[in-house]
């Protein structure tokens, strides 16, 4: 089984899919009166208040490319949910604190994955505390609320140091993948060195057999 390691690394490889996902493109395009109707139409399942206009000064949305499954052109795979998604679909990016909605783009040739979650995280901060950390709740209730001591302030990272990070969290869950599957390997391998020392000894006994015989 994966180890606790890995599965941290893939959470943290997920995140990085929602900065960067790659292009997926339906097998027949949408109308084009539908694909602007599901652009501009609000999700049927989206969390109370994440579309009004207070939210979304305070939590932006921002399109990607989405993911789709080669035989399921014309719904969104959503990763976190490990489901499919009909357009104007909404699922929870639990365990990250968000919520995507599956789209139609306006060309009408390509499905979008609108995330809206709490944005880029600032710096850690030893005299800055989040003190929203164990909120359960759906978002946007689940987003971090810092409090930090006299004269400390938060610091947020550039864009290149958020791509730089996204990069480094891909690659180690890629790395940590394979180290897993090489520890899986190891017991068979022994298993295989054993079997094949069998033969070993028993063609000993067969050898010295028929010495034996050629001298009487």
């Amino acid at each position: 089984m994966m180890s606790s390691l890995a599965q941290n690394l893939l959470t943290l490889a997920l995140g990085a899919a929602i900065l960067a996902a790659s292009l997926a493109v339906p097998s027949k395009p949408a109308d084009k009166s539908e694909a602007q109707s599901a652009v501009n139409e609000t999700s049927d399942v989206t969390a109370s208040g994440v579309n009004s206009t207070d939210d979304d000064v305070q939590y932006p949305f921002r399109d990607l490319p989405a993911d789709v499954l080669r035989d399921f052109p014309g719904f969104c795979f959503g990763s976190t949910a490990l489901r499919l998604f009909k357009v104007r679909q909404s699922w929870s990016l639990t365990p990250f604190c968000g919520v995507a909605t599956c789209l139609v783009s306006e060309d009408g040739f390509h499905l979008v994955e609108r995330v809206q979650d709490c944005g880029p995280q600032p710096k850690r901060n030893p005299k800055c505390h989040n003190t929203n950390a164990r909120s359960e709740e759906a978002f946007p209730a689940c987003c971090p609320k810092y409090e930090c001591e006299e004269g400390a302030s938060l610091e947020y990272p550039t864009e290149e140091e958020l791509a730089s990070l996204a990069q480094e969290a891909a690659q180690e869950a890629v790395r940590a993948q394979y180290e897993d599957e090489d520890d899986a390997e190891s017991p068979r391998s022994g298993r295989k060195t054993s079997e094949e020392a069998e033969p070993t000894e028993a063609t000993a006994e067969e050898t010295t057999a028929t010495t034996a015989a050629a001298a009487n």
